[in-house]
């Protein structure tokens, strides 16, 4: 376990679809198995104690019904259900705009004849553009 929390943290989008590294586990989601790109503001330590609640904003992907998020690596052998039905993104933990992190998730889930700009400069441009929020 404290081998994880030293693990980096990453987000990839591909052609194929999205990978998160949250530290502890790799997630994947093909953009076929997504249903809804939503942002909220959430607790991420999934805490039922109201009094306690912090609200962070996230950015969820839920699959499709009947589809399950993939965790990928050595440690998808001690996965939690919990982890399964969503990856959750939260755009403090990454160097881009929560705002821009958000509309480039749901522009590429929107427009698959794009997705191959995602392997080369082409997506960075856009984004630099705002041509993402279309």
């Amino acid at each position: 376990m404290p081998s994880s929390l030293r693990a980096p943290r990453g987000l990839a989008l591909t052609a194929s679809g999205v990978h998160q590294h949250n530290g502890a586990q790799h997630q994947y989601l093909p953009w076929s198995a997504v249903a809804t790109v939503q942002p909220t503001l959430r607790d991420p330590t999934g805490s039922g104690d109201a009094r306690n609640r912090r609200r962070v904003p996230m950015v969820l992907l839920r699959p499709d019904q009947g589809m399950e998020v993939a965790v990928l690596g050595r440690y998808g052998r001690y996965r939690q259900r919990a982890f399964l039905d969503v990856i959750s993104v939260q755009p403090a933990v990454y160097p881009i705009d929560g705002g821009l992190l958000y509309y480039t998730l749901r522009f590429y889930w929107q427009h698959p004849e794009l997705r191959d700009e995602l392997s080369s400069g082409s997506a960075i441009e856009r984004m630099r553009r705002g041509e993402v929020r279309g």
